[in-house]
């Protein structure tokens, strides 16, 4: 049975707030708890060739946060909670992620936010974890819940709210920086976003976001695909949000992959769903 290894860190959630310039001031904060799945039988390899292969299936329970230091300062974080791991043909496994710790500085304020994040993502996550196949009982596969290396994420953010009308608007760049796995030196990653958001009623919030991710430079080699060498593929998010009652709101969301500005490389192409909960501590910099 010979199956193609998927890249586990492509699907992480990223919220709305993650992408925007502002930065919560000291004492507020904004919590967010998120399940959000996906199953695809199409992979492309390293060369951007499609394949079929046997179904794989992912889902993963998320929590992010943001509390504010200071002024200007903040705390995020970004945890895969559990994770669920599994092809049609073999058993599935699951345990923690990785956990993303960073600090966010705000480098203006005002009418053009912009922030900086910088922090590490630490690998809690099982680097080696394998599903026993249901067919053939000497054959395993290793889908894991970490990329088992150490990396920071370097996150620019910058948003503008439109003063007459409910209307705001965020671009962002980023970049990891990618250390080594099993002695092997990993390429860095890039990427760079837009998103809009929309109030049309004072609870509910529309958001449509467009970004793509990419590694620079040849692939090294010798490193399995789970370890995310070359992967590139570009995205289109849409997220509801609507405010419930004492601060609490729920959202919903859906991730469509493309291959518009960059080629789509070592991922599965599976529609994502996304449904949370989250719960705003204060009033939030975020235009109403």
């Amino acid at each position: 049975m010979k199956l193609v290894v998927f890249l586990f860190a492509v699907f992480t959630v990223v919220t709305a707030q993650a992408q925007g310039g502002w930065t919560k001031s000291k004492g507020e904060g904004y919590y967010q708890i998120s399940y959000t799945g996906f199953a695809s039988d199409q992979y492309y390899n390293l060369d951007g060739e499609l394949l079929t292969t046997n179904e794989f299936a992912q889902s993963s329970v998320v929590v992010y946060g943001e509390y504010g230091l200071g002024s200007n300062i903040a705390l995020v974080t970004n945890f895969v909670g559990f994770r669920w791991n599994g092809f049609e043909s073999t058993e599935t496994v699951s345990g923690i992620g990785d956990l993303y710790l960073a600090i966010q500085y705000a480098l203006k304020k005002g009418k053009l936010p912009i922030s900086l994040t910088l922090g590490p993502e630490i690998p809690t996550g099982r680097s080696e974890l394998f599903a026993q196949s249901k067919t053939i009982s000497f054959e395993k596969i290793n889908l894991p819940t970490g990329d088992g290396e150490w990396n920071v994420r370097a996150f620019l953010a910058a948003s503008y709210p439109f003063q007459k009308l409910p209307i705001y608007i965020s671009s962002h760049v980023t970049w990891n920086f990618r250390t080594t796995y099993d002695n092997t030196k990993l390429s860095d990653q890039y990427g760079a976003g837009f998103e809009v958001g929309y109030n049309p009623i004072k609870p509910l919030w529309l958001i449509a976001k467009t970004g793509i991710l990419g590694s620079p430079g040849t692939p090294a080699s010798g490193v399995d695909f789970v370890r995310g060498e070359g992967t590139s593929f570009g995205s289109t998010d849409f997220v509801a949000s609507y405010k419930l009652w004492n601060n609490f709101s729920i959202m919903t969301g859906v991730r469509f992959f493309n291959d518009f500005i960059v080629q789509k490389a070592n991922m599965y192409d599976g529609t994502n769903y996304t449904f949370g909960i989250a719960y705003q501590l204060q009033k939030s910099e975020l235009p109403e």
